[in-house]
C-alpha cells in the first residue's frame, strides 16, 4: 500500500568523488502479487524517469537488472512466454524496446530459460547463455536465438555440449564467442591490529 519513491532513488546525486550509486531492491519477502507490482511501477517508473531527459549518444544513465525473471514458470514469471500476460511484463517491454533510446540498460537473468518470452527479449543486443540442463531449455533458447536473427552453425551441438562455468556470448552485432568464468577464492581471516 506504500507508494513508490522511485524519484528519490533515481535522482539522488552523486557523492563529491563522483560513485556512482546503486539501489538494491529485495522483494524476495513478498507474495508473488506484490514483487509484479513493485517491478511493473519500478519499470515504468525508470522510463517515465528517463524519457524526458531526452536521448542519449550512446552512454547509459541507468542499468535496470532483475534476477528470475522466468521465476516458477507461467503465471508465476515476471517475463513469461505466451499466453501469460502478468502485470509485469508490459513495462519490461518498454524498457527493452524503448529504454536504451534514453540511455536504460536492462539485464534480465533466469535459471529457467523454458519459462520465458524469447520475442520480446530478440530486443536484447547481448545474451549470454550458460550450460542448458534439458532438452526443453535448448529448444526454447534456439527458438529465441532464431528469432533473434542469430545464425550460428552447429549450435545446437554446442549447447549441448557446454560445460559447467562456460557461456555462449552473442553481442549486439551478431559475433558469438564462448568464454569460461575465472575461478576465484577469496580468504575470511579476522585481521590483528598490526596487518590492519
Amino acid at each position: 500500500g506504500v507508494p513508490l519513491q522511485v524519484e528519490k532513488i533515481l535522482d539522488r546525486p552523486k557523492s563529491e568523488v563522483e560513485k556512482t550509486p546503486i539501489s538494491i531492491i529485495n522483494v524476495s519477502d513478498l507474495s508473488f502479487d506484490e514483487q509484479m507490482y513493485v517491478v511493473s511501477q519500478l519499470a515504468y517508473s525508470i522510463y517515465n524517469w528517463a524519457r524526458p531527459k531526452g536521448g542519449t549518444s550512446g552512454e547509459p544513465r541507468i542499468l535496470f537488472f532483475i534476477d528470475e525473471i522466468g521465476g516458477g514458470g507461467g503465471k508465476q514469471a515476471f517475463y513469461p512466454s505466451h499466453p501469460y500476460n502478468p502485470p509485469s511484463k508490459p513495462p519490461m517491454n518498454v524498457l527493452v524496446k524503448k529504454g536504451r533510446s534514453f540511455g536504460i540498460g536492462c539485464i534480465f537473468a533466469t535459471q529457467n530459460p523454458g519459462d520465458i518470452d524469447y520475442k520480446g527479449l530478440s530486443n536484447c543486443g547481448t545474451w549470454a547463455v550458460g550450460r542448458l540442463q534439458t532438452d526443453r531449455d535448448r529448444g526454447k533458447v534456439m527458438e529465441g536465438i532464431s528469432t533473434a536473427n542469430v545464425y550460428v552453425e552447429n549450435i545446437k551441438r554446442k549447447l549441448e555440449g557446454l560445460e559447467f562455468k562456460n557461456f555462449l556470448i552473442k553481442t549486439k552485432d551478431g559475433k558469438k564467442s564462448f568464454i569460461k568464468e575465472r575461478w576465484l577464492v577469496n580468504y575470511h581471516e579476522t585481521l590483528s591490529a598490526e596487518n590492519l
